[in-house]
């Protein structure tokens, strides 16, 4: 086929290009006036870079969260440590892993079945989240007594000591979202120092470990609360033995403040369920 006299024209003069096969419309024309094949690879760029800032950015999450996994890992693993080390947990206590309340309260017995302490909560108002927790000896005289504004499932709750006490006793339930629930609590001694304790319980039971924080010290694991199955003919087991929540602590931990916070750990949970 001959080249027509305008195309010949066309080459000598060098106006000639050849077609491409990528072509703008008349939209593409007004918002890049450019050239098909100069579009394109202006695109191409733009690709490239995003391209390499994805890898990026890639990579720096990824060593980020290395370096965060690598530290939690060595954290658990002196934590763990740690624990293995503690003073023996020399006294148990023992409640029904199921809200039965009797004699006013929940029942706290020691391993022989006798009666240590009496739990009972009281709810004045559950949409203000109006509550008050009362620990009393086997006498029913109450140890301590603590009232909430907050006592709301899912949110920070907070339990504080009646007027008037110079222990000014405060525990406090963390939710943490989809993390599990730290318990923390604290008081003052009769000789001025503050004392706190946390508690991280497991994130599908209610048991967990127990941890005292005192100024200048490295903190201490003193108890432990979890179910069992348990076969004392007091607690009349089944086959199957009778389910128990427990608490395990140290001879010198705050026992009236470690069976409080057994008996908040049981009812919260119960309540809203983990």
């Amino acid at each position: 086929m001959r080249t027509s006299q305008t195309e010949a024209h066309r080459i000598r003069e060098g106006r000639h290009r050849p077609p491409c096969i990528f072509k703008q419309t008349g939209v593409e024309k007004r918002k890049h006036p450019y050239p098909a094949h100069i579009f394109l690879l202006k695109y191409s760029f733009k690709i490239m870079h995003i391209s390499s800032l994805t890898v990026v950015t890639t990579l720096f999450v990824g060593i980020v969260f290395a370096s965060h996994t690598s530290q939690s890992s060595v954290s658990r693993l002196t934590r763990r440590d740690h624990d293995n080390n503690h003073n023996p947990f020399a006294n148990m206590y023992i409640m029904k892993d199921k809200l039965e309340y009797s004699q006013d309260g929940l029942l706290v017995y020691y391993p022989n079945g006798s009666i240590a302490y009496i739990f009972d909560k009281s709810v004045r108002d559950i949409r203000q989240g109006m509550s008050s927790v009362v620990l009393r000896n086997q006498y029913h005289q109450p140890l301590l007594t603590l009232n909430s504004q907050d006592d709301i499932c899912f949110s920070k709750t907070h339990y504080v000591e009646t007027n008037g006490s110079e222990s000014h006793h405060m525990f406090e339930i963390d939710p943490r979202g989809p993390k599990a629930d730290v318990y923390n609590f604290r008081y003052i001694t009769p000789e001025g120092e503050e004392i706190n304790y946390r508690y991280e319980r497991n994130y599908l039971d209610r048991g967990g470990k127990i941890y005292e924080s005192r100024k200048g010290k490295e903190d201490a694991y003193v108890g432990l609360l979890e179910r069992q199955y348990r076969w004392e003919a007091w607690l009349k087991p089944g086959a199957q033995g009778a389910r128990t929540f427990t608490l395990s602590c140290t001879a010198t931990s705050p026992q009236v403040e470690m069976a409080t916070l057994m008996g908040l750990v049981l009812t919260r949970t119960d309540a809203c369920k983990l």
